[in-house]
């Protein structure tokens, strides 16, 4: 950010530019556009990166990338606010959940379709008890694949700090 300040364009002009990006995508084939803003100047990449890396959605073919980046420059995970696990594809919940990972991850959209409910008992709940930041929850989840209704509470009974939950489920629509 401190590249910004010689630029032409005053600094809350080019954060706000590449802030827009996110908010105008919200999609995940967005980390183009934003890594289109890294590469446009120097002066923009930390912002960038920090946006991309803020609001993070990945899929099967996404995670293992993120992971790795997350290997090779582990700082930026504290800069991830929201993770949003893409429905039917396999993901690796248990690297992808790791509470050294996503420290400060406040809002986490998980699809659980595909994922028995014996492994979310056993791996994604110890996990999310880890993961104190986490406020709001998003689940998609199906009885017939993976989730009961007693699997569902003791899920939601590892996130204490838990203040917002949405589900979004197809049997029981009305929930």
């Amino acid at each position: 950010i401190d590249g910004m300040a010689n630029s032409k364009l005053p600094i809350d002009v080019c954060e706000r530019i590449i802030d827009d990006v996110y908010n105008v995508t919200q999609e995940p084939w967005r980390c183009y556009e934003l890594l289109a803003c890294a590469l446009t100047c120097k002066a923009w990449t930390p912002r960038s990166l920090y946006v991309l890396y803020s609001y993070v959605y990945v899929d099967g073919r996404t995670a293992p990338m993120f992971l790795e980046s997350l290997a090779l420059y582990p700082e930026r995970a504290v800069w991830t606010r929201e993770l949003k696990v893409f429905p039917y594809s396999y993901v690796p919940l248990g690297l992808l959940l790791s509470p050294q990972l996503l420290k400060n991850c406040n809002r986490l959209d998980l699809s659980v379709y595909q994922y028995p409910g014996l492994y979310l008992d056993r791996v994604i709940k110890p996990l999310l008890s880890l993961h104190y930041s986490i406020t709001c929850l998003d689940l998609h989840w199906s009885t017939t694949h993976s989730l009961t209704i007693s699997a569902l509470c003791s899920l939601l009974c590892a996130l204490p700090r838990l203040q917002i939950l949405s589900i979004f489920s197809d049997v029981y629509p009305e929930i």
